[in-house]
């Protein structure tokens, strides 16, 4: 996962060639983006004709950049872990802008949750058994030790997923375990890196993040704003109450998995 820069630029009319010109130029742009009179703004507002726009873009989000002019007194003072100052010179400066989310932040509960955390139990077996392999021993792990790690599985999803390519066995202290089937291969690098990806791995963390928050705020129960109007259908017609109901309710439009969902399902129509 990288960070790329790029720069729009939106025509004026259909012959203006300021687009191609940004590109020849030396200045640090990034890649250039020349967008038709019909093409819509890749950001929320619009980029003005004749004008162009910077931003900043992952595969989670895009940022728009402005750019600042930097005083000729104005220098970076930097300190080293051993303490050594020195100074360095700015070229440029620029403020990064609202970030603008291009996925989705893993919901709590979801199926896209689940598949996140299996393959993650699956790449943590997966990179144990290499392991073992390497020191030219048995691929083996303790089956208490998946269950420490992973605790949000369940124990029947656990045995079902690895049963394609484990065998589940008992040592002689009666611990279970899970051996490595011989006719099993494990995937190659290139794969074993796609199945976790570090975006998949943000999501996941500020999913983290937010729940942190709401049991924070003292809401553990209720994840998402739909669940709220069951709940508030149930309750007593006293203002203490509905005005509890409503506060919560907020507080869940707010989490990181509603705002990404929204935002995303709201720029793609």
């Amino acid at each position: 996962m990288g960070a790329n820069l790029r720069t729009y630029y939106q025509k004026s009319s259909p012959g203006d060639q300021t687009g191609i010109s940004l590109r020849n130029e030396k200045r640090s742009l990034g890649n250039v983006v020349i967008l038709e009179q019909t093409d819509k703004s890749p950001f929320l507002g619009d980029i003005k004709a004749g004008c162009s726009q910077s931003s900043l873009e992952t595969n989670m989000y895009k940022a728009p950049i402005f750019p600042h002019k930097v005083p000729p007194t104005d220098y970076l003072l930097v300190r080293s872990a051993k303490g050594k100052l020195c100074l360095r010179r700015i070229d440029r400066a620029a403020v990064i802008g609202q970030q603008e989310p291009l996925m989705e932040v893993l919901a709590p509960a979801s199926k896209n949750l689940q598949a996140y955390i299996i393959n993650r139990l699956l790449l943590y077996l997966y990179r144990d058994f290499q392991a073992a392999e390497k020191r030219g021993t048995l691929p083996w792990i303790r089956a208490d030790e998946l269950s420490a790690h992973f605790p949000n599985i369940p124990e029947t999803i656990i045995r079902k997923k690895l049963k394609e390519c484990a065998v589940l066995r008992r040592d002689a202290n009666g611990h279970l375990f899970w051996a490595k089937k011989r006719d099993f291969i494990i995937p190659s690098e290139e794969e074993l890196k796609k199945m976790v990806l570090p975006e998949n791995v943000c999501a996941y963390e500020s999913m983290q993040a937010g729940l942190y928050r709401l049991k924070h705020l003292g809401i553990t129960r209720l994840t998402l704003p739909a669940s709220v109007s069951t709940a508030t259908s149930q309750l007593p017609d006293e203002a203490i109450a509905l005005a509890a109901a409503s506060h919560i309710e907020r507080e869940l439009q707010i989490t990181p998995w509603s705002l990404s969902s929204n935002f995303v399902a709201c720029t793609n129509q």
